[in-house]
């Protein structure tokens, strides 16, 4: 018998029971062996099949990758939407701050207001004391300063100035030098601005930017002057300077320890003068033990004890469970004349702090 699988037998030299067996055996050749060990495999895939399944694959990849691209775009916006809806959350909440920092300001100085119960919380003092106020989504970081408090930036002598730059940790050298940089734009002596901003021009030849006028009027406009631009100090400079017209000195009542340091007094005279009007208002130096009969004016500064009508109030709002703040700061005046008693002179949404 060949070898091969095309055998051909003659069906009319057999009798029945060979014609039973080539039966049996076309049908069985017709069937497909499965491989096992020791086995041949008699039929095998077409090639067609195989080009169809790896076909199928290349689909299966590329539909995964489109779909991880769009769940990786769908967890960005997501993200984005969420920072979004926080940055708006702490918004309201440095928004509730000062509004509320507002209220407290009026009921400490409306004249002739019935007294407090013996539970209402203390009247606020604009020593910039902080104030947390819990709110059920965050809390707000309330810092209230009176402008009578602190130095005239416009107004105050080189030596205040310095001594003021020495108290906030700077050098000699530096102190002096940024001294001489606000006495100059005081002055209009200011002439060439090492600094490239868009700020308009006076024309004048041999200049490219000068200052638009003697006075400032914010103290952020320090930024313009050499050795404050991009300062870590420029955002904090509103703690200890003003540029607010109060007509009375500096208030003793209110001054931060920098500004107290900037007079002249010495440690032991601030800790003594913080420690009497956290107890109660001072009305004249010899109220505070250790000044004697020093006088209501000290380095050609004039000293007051009363609250000017402009304040400023620094609001932070933070939100329960996230990363977002927002730093509202604002000045306000004050003028329980008016149907409406504040008037706000400076806001900046987003102010460093």
């Amino acid at each position: 018998m060949s070898a091969g699988w095309g055998l051909r037998l003659s069906l009319s030299s057999c009798g029945p029971l060979s014609r039973r067996r080539w039966s049996l055996s076309r049908r069985f050749l017709r069937t497909p062996f499965r491989a096992g060990p020791g086995r041949t495999i008699l039929s095998r895939p077409s090639d067609q099949q195989g080009m169809v399944l790896l076909l199928v694959l290349w689909i299966v990849t590329l539909v995964s990758v489109v779909v991880l691209g769009w769940t990786q775009e769908w967890r960005t916006e997501v993200k984005l939407a969420a920072n979004q809806r926080e940055e708006r959350q702490s918004r309201r909440l440095a928004e509730a701050g000062v509004y509320f920092a507002l209220g407290r300001l009026l009921q400490a100085v409306s004249p002739g207001q019935a007294p407090l119960p013996a539970e209402a919380p203390p009247l606020w003092r604009a020593d910039q004391s902080l104030h947390v106020l819990e709110m059920e989504s965050g809390r707000a970081e309330v810092r209230v300063a009176d402008e009578g408090g602190k130095i005239n930036l416009n107004l105050a002598n080189e030596r205040i100035l310095t001594n003021l730059f020495l108290a906030l940790g700077l050098e000699k050298e530096e102190a002096a030098s940024r001294v001489a940089a606000v006495s100059a734009w005081r002055g209009r002596q200011f002439q060439v601005s090492p600094f490239a901003l868009p700020r308009p021009p006076i024309p004048q030849e041999g200049s490219r930017y000068l200052p638009k006028r003697q006075r400032f009027d914010t103290v952020e406009e320090l930024a313009w002057l050499p050795g404050f631009a991009g300062s870590p100090l420029l955002p904090r400079l509103g703690q200890w300077l003003t540029v607010q017209e109060v007509s009375q000195g500096i208030n003793l009542n209110t001054a931060p320890r920098e500004v107290l340091q900037a007079l002249g007094l010495g440690p032991q005279q601030i800790d003594e003068l913080m420690l009497h009007r956290q107890a109660q208002a001072i009305r004249h130096l010899s109220q505070v033990p250790g000044f004697g009969q020093t006088p209501l004016s000290i380095m050609g500064q004039p000293l007051s004890f009363q609250n000017s009508p402009f304040y400023t109030i620094m609001a932070t709002g933070i939100i329960k469970g996230g990363r977002a703040r927002r730093t509202i700061k604002t000045i306000v005046r004050l003028d329980l004349g008016r149907p409406v008693p504040w008037e706000f002179l400076y806001w900046a949404d987003d102010f460093p702090g």
